[in-house]
């Protein structure tokens, strides 16, 4: 019975693991989206100085 639970303690850390992985891959997707956006266009950021 302690191997399955082990088993089973496994499997929720890897799939919170991997959760936590693909939100900051999103994030960060995102964020790379945004600053290609900004990048792209120097014109519409007149008032933004970064």
């Amino acid at each position: 019975m302690e191997t399955i639970q082990d088993l089973d303690h496994l499997t929720m850390a890897i799939y919170l693991i991997t959760a936590i992985l693909g939100l900051i891959a999103l994030i960060l997707a995102v964020f790379l989206l945004i600053n290609d956006k900004e990048r792209r266009n120097p014109w519409e950021r007149k008032d933004t100085n970064w």
